[in-house]
């Protein structure tokens, strides 16, 4: 223990517990002692170094100092009595100022803020990555496309809005209010409005495809199965009852008419006709051919030469005198003949299947007498059945079975018929009634074939024919007092943003009111006269630090070279040389040095030549005579 003056204790050392106790003059006292304390400004987290302590504080050295971070990048460490520079990019000093910022100290940090409504600023440039820039000063907003990018500027001024010839997009609805503008979708509504929809009736299907300019284009065709009453076609009519040509011909499900001529289940009536081009037929105890008269004027000639003949069957004998005196005999068939079974070339006729096959076609027509096999009344028969359509079909008898029709209706029901009559009753009640066109206000019926005029407005919208298109169009200069979408209106004024959370935001002819919020997501600056963004402004700061990093390494190894090129040993004996090496190092960089020496013979000129490398990859050279007297 140190007395004072006054013999009170003054200085104490305490070997127990290592601390120093002092009292001072006017009874204030203060004990120093050691503690482990924190690590200091560069320690790492969690560990501890020896503190000196006032009482219980603990004493700070130049070695300590302060940790200075921002919203996003590294913490700076800055000890006592070194300079912390908080630098923006802005080069002269008279572009700058104050006027819209200030700093607040909140909950122990300082908060650098931006005025809520920016005054006095001069104009404010953003460029994006492609190159377009966007100006906003006293004058307006113009923003200036990509060089070479074929686009106009667009520009919001005091005399209005220049939009480069690009689209105005995200615009409201003009709604109900005439002097409102519309936007794309008010057109489509309108477009909509005089739609044209067409429905497929019965026996009438209805196919769409979109033009090549977006309208719709519909073919109505009838359907591959009709259900119709009946089909007239010429002449030609196919009903339920069966199928009629003109007055002659009719087919029914009882068999087939032309004129006095009819095949039917009851057999075949010639109407008095001759049976032509008749085969020769088998003649023998068993045939059942028919004959034709050259063989009955063989037979006649056979006759004659005997004296008697026997009429057989179906057969009918007549004697007379011929013109020589002798017998004659007429042999013809009998008026009413049956015979089990008759071929005429390819044609049978079978007593037994009650058939006559191999019958080849006969002509059909107007004038034909011939007549036809059972293809042909199949083919006719299906001919019909594929005209009627509805899954009509010639069934095992060969009738024309009754076809089924479905018909959808304009208000979407269906009915069924099973003829052509009603399909067709159906249809032409659907197509006879009348589109209905919709607008806003009002609706018009249209019967088809009349005209539906559309019309713009004689001022933004206007409409154009050309072919089979109908364009709908929107001036490439409209017209409007304002265009709200959102919160944002476009007029005269300017453009306002409004619900901001700290007020609206507004660009007029006065400038641009940011309602307080900052500016984002601007494009880095390019030119000198470029606003920076915060990125740039570290960018260039982390930059500069390296920079300077760097600079102070290779400053640190120049050192080191120079250290090391002047502790090269040199010759100093007359007509003596030397080769040396000296090495160098300074604050953590090095370098190596070599150099050559001479002495003239009589000692007065010395020649040295050195070089040397650095720790930085630097290279270094040096020469120089001396004379000495």
């Amino acid at each position: 223990t140190v007395k004072g003056e006054n013999g009170k204790d003054g200085i104490s050392l305490n070997g127990a517990d290592g601390t120093i106790g002092l009292n001072g003059k006017d009874g204030a006292s203060a004990t120093i002692g050691v503690k482990a304390g924190q690590p200091g400004l560069n320690g790492a987290d969690g560990t501890t170094q020896p503190r000196l302590t006032v009482g219980d504080d603990e004493v700070a050295t130049l070695n300590d100092g302060l940790n200075f971070a921002g919203n996003q990048g590294d913490v700076i460490a800055k000890k006592l009595n070194d300079t912390l520079t908080v630098k923006g990019g802005l080069a002269n000093d008279s572009d700058a100022s104050a006027a819209n910022l200030r700093v607040d100290s909140e909950s122990g940090e300082l908060v650098v803020k931006l005025a809520k409504e920016l005054t006095n600023l001069t104009s404010a440039t953003f460029t994006n990555t492609a190159g377009t820039q966007t100006v906003v000063n006293g004058g307006g907003v113009t923003i200036t496309p990509t060089a070479g990018s074929g686009k106009a500027p667009v520009s919001l001024t005091e005399t209005g809005l220049n939009n480069g010839g690009n689209q105005i997009t995200n615009v409201a609805s003009g709604g109900d209010v005439d002097t409102n503008a519309a936007n794309i979708g008010d057109v489509k509504k309108a477009v909509n409005a005089t739609k044209v929809e067409v429905e497929a009736g019965k026996n009438v299907q209805v196919n769409s495809r979109a033009g090549t300019d977006g309208h719709t284009i519909y073919t109505v065709a009838t359907t591959n199965d009709l259900d119709v009453n009946s089909v007239t076609a010429g002449d030609t009519k196919v009903n339920t009852n069966g199928v009629t040509v003109g007055d002659e011909v009719n087919l029914t499900k009882d068999g087939l008419t032309v004129g006095d001529v009819s095949i039917t289940t009851g057999g075949i009536n010639a109407g008095g006709n001759k049976i032509t081009g008749v085969a020769a037929g088998d003649i023998s105890a068993n045939s059942t051919d028919a004959v034709n008269g050259s063989q009955l004027y063989a037979i006649q000639q056979q006759a004659s030469a005997h004296s008697s003949v026997v009429a057989g069957d179906n057969v009918v004998v007549t004697t007379g005198t011929n013109d020589k005196g002798g017998v004659e005999y007429k042999v013809a068939t009998a008026k009413e003949v049956a015979f089990d079974k008759t071929t005429i070339g390819s044609v049978v006729t079978d007593s037994g299947s009650n058939k006559i096959t191999g019958l080849a076609n006969g002509d059909v027509s107007a004038s034909s007498s011939d007549a036809v096999n059972g293809s042909q009344l199949y083919n006719n028969a299906k001919s019909v059945a594929d005209a009627l359509g509805g899954d009509s079909s010639v069934d095992a008898n060969g009738n024309v079975t009754a076809p089924t029709y479905t018909i959808t209706k304009t208000d979407g029901s269906t009915v069924t018929t099973n003829s052509v009559g009603g399909a067709l009753n159906y249809f032409n009640r659907e197509v006879v009634k009348p589109i209905t066109f919709a607008a806003d206000d009002g609706s018009h019926d249209a019967q088809l074939g009349t005209t539906v005029h559309v019309k713009g407005d004689g001022k933004n919208i206007s409409t154009a024919v050309k072919g089979n298109t109908l364009t709908i169009s929107m001036t490439d200069t409209p017209e409007f007092s304002s265009v709200t979408t959102g919160n944002t209106t476009m007029s005269s004024q300017g453009i306002v943003v409004k619900g901001g959370e700290n007020g609206d935001v507004s660009l007029t002819a006065n400038g641009l009111n940011n309602g307080g919020n900052r500016i984002t997501n601007v494009a880095g600056g390019v030119e000198n006269n470029d606003a920076a963004t915060v990125g740039q402004v570290k960018s260039m700061g982390n930059a500069l630090n390296n920079r300077i990093s760097e600079v102070d390494s290779k400053a640190r190894a120049g050192i080191a070279g120079a250290l090391a090129t002047a502790g090269l040993y040199q010759a100093y004996l007359p007509g003596h040389s030397m080769v040396a090496v000296g090495a160098g190092t300074y604050r953590g960089e090095n370098a190596l040095a070599i150099g050559v020496s001479r002495i003239s013979d009589n000692g007065k000129i010395g020649v040295k030549l050195s070089g040397m490398s650095t720790s930085q990859g630097d290279v270094g050279g040096s020469v120089s005579v001396g004379y000495q007297w």
